[in-house]
């Protein structure tokens, strides 16, 4: 009998600690697994991406997408693809490249020297991108009345390739406000912007030499600065602006009548040192409501009739000593609200020698002379 109890004993001691084998196997295995688990998380957090692949394809103008798939993970990634460039309109109305259809009202005319195109519009939308290339060749002129009247219109986008606004290009587009100005534009012909009523700001680029006649007049220019690029400002160019200041540049050799006038918010005019302008034209700066400064450098030689006449609010003129005429009411009507100091870069005796014209600081009250020499 007690040999059977200590048989079973043994029986059961045996099946307990194979029991306990069994569950030291399994702990390892589980282990086992878990580590390896493990690695393949280590290992995705490097990921193994396949190539790319497009998603959306890109358009001329519209950019696309393209994805990779993790090979361990399944993991995404995705990023963008640039688009092609700009459409390349053919005479056919459709791109080149991606056969989107050309706006209706875009019209292409041949310039003389065969190699490049002008761009006309006949649309009424808000938003205008023009295109670069027409039939494989450059777009470089905004032809005469290419916007013209166009009053819906507020914003217009234009290449790079532009280097002409032809003659009333944007004239009387009322509503325009945003336009970029290529660094290529040289040449901006008369009336160009004339009547843009809500243009405030325009970057005239450093190619420009001429600023024909009414380029900016009854516009909403609050400020401008004039490259030194720049020799010819036209008649009325820049006549009801909004303009507050103005410099004009040693470059300008001549400004046409009333280029400046009736700009009722500017209160100061320079003409810069160094200055190639021998004449101030007739009414150039006539009526300013609220022009209270005028310095005019050494080498102004004439001041026309009527050149600053109704400034109400003059109170400092600094004349060159270089001038030797001053015309009929060239002051006329000036500084009747304050008294007006005349700073004059000559001798006392050097201004009698002046001529000057009938009645030239007529109404002008309080006149105060001062002498540099």
């Amino acid at each position: 009998m007690i040999k059977k109890l200590t048989v079973i004993a043994l029986l059961l001691v045996a099946a307990l600690l194979s029991i306990a084998c069994n569950k030291s196997k399994n702990t390892d295995i589980a282990t086992n697994e878990t580590e390896k688990k493990e690695e393949e998380v280590s290992t995705c957090e490097v990921h193994s991406y396949g190539a790319w692949s497009v998603v959306n394809a890109p358009t001329c103008r519209d950019k696309g997408t393209e994805k990779q798939e993790c090979s361990v993970c399944g993991n995404t990634a995705t990023r963008s693809i640039n688009p092609i460039g700009e459409h390349t309109f053919m005479s056919t109305g459709k791109c080149k490249i991606c056969s989107t259809p050309m706006n209706k009202d875009f019209l292409f005319s041949l310039n003389e020297d065969g190699q490049s195109y002008s761009f006309n519009y006949n649309g009424n939308d808000k938003s205008v991108t023009v295109p670069a290339t027409f039939n494989e060749k450059p777009v470089t002129k905004l032809g005469t009345d290419c916007f013209y009247l166009c009053s819906e219109l507020e914003s217009v986008i234009l290449p790079d390739s532009i280097t002409e606004f032809g003659t009333d290009s944007f004239k009387f587009c009322q509503e325009l406000t945003k336009i970029n100005i290529p660094a290529s534009l040289s040449v901006i012909k008369s009336g160009a912007f004339c009547a843009c009523t809500s243009l405030s700001s325009f970057v005239i680029p450093q190619a420009v030499t001429r600023i024909e006649s009414d380029t900016f007049a009854s516009t909403n220019l609050s400020s401008i600065t004039i490259p030194d690029s720049v020799t010819y400002i036209g008649p009325r160019a820049f006549e009801g602006a909004e303009l507050k200041t103005l410099t004009i540049p040693a470059s300008v050799t001549e400004i046409g009548t009333r280029a400046f006038s009736a700009c009722r918010k500017l209160t100061s005019i320079t003409i810069a040192k160094g200055t190639k302008l021998k004449e101030i034209p007739e009414s150039a700066f006539e009526s300013m409501a609220s022009l209270e400064t005028v310095k005019i450098a050494e080498g102004v030689e004439t001041i026309h009739d009527y050149a600053f006449k109704f400034s109400m609010l003059l109170s400092r003129v600094e004349l060159p000593s270089t001038i030797s005429y001053i015309g009929k009411e060239a002051f006329g009507y000036t500084g009747i609200i304050d008294n007006v100091t005349i700073s004059y870069n000559g001798s006392k005796a050097q201004w009698a020698l002046i001529r000057f014209g009938d009645n030239w600081d007529k109404s002008m009250s309080g006149k105060t002379m001062e002498y540099k020499k």
